[in-house]
């Protein structure tokens, strides 16, 4: 969660969001527009089922999954001939801009930016 947050904070940053902080120690973040992707309830032969034996069971825990995913769980979905999470991506949010994004990528600290970005903008 600490990564995501941080990961939000520096993407808010880039976009130039301004902070200020008053006297009162309190954050305030002025935008003109924040969206967030809405979260889909997807059923549970849909979830994404990592070799490792974590399940994914939307979007929003795919960026967390991936960094805490070991090289060889990811080259297992990842790799020349496959990419389970376009697919996934794809067939089951129906998400094809993301999917685009993610299909040529081959290292999860990519693809988990990729995801981060596109659920919060």
């Amino acid at each position: 969660m600490d990564y995501c947050l941080t990961l939000l904070f520096l993407y808010l940053l880039y976009k130039n969001i301004f902070f200020s902080i008053p006297q009162q120690k309190t954050l305030y973040i002025y935008s003109s527009k924040i969206s967030f992707m809405r979260i889909v309830n997807i059923p549970a032969e849909k979830f994404f089922y990592v070799n490792d034996g974590t399940v994914i069971r939307h979007l929003a825990e795919l960026p967390d999954a991936l960094r805490n995913m070991s090289p060889d769980t990811f080259n297992h979905h990842v790799n020349e001939q496959k990419n389970d999470f376009y697919n996934w991506v794809g067939d089951v949010f129906e998400h094809s801009r993301l999917a685009r994004k993610i299909k040529p990528v081959r290292r999860k600290e990519t693809m988990a930016k990729h995801v981060f970005i596109e659920m919060f903008t």
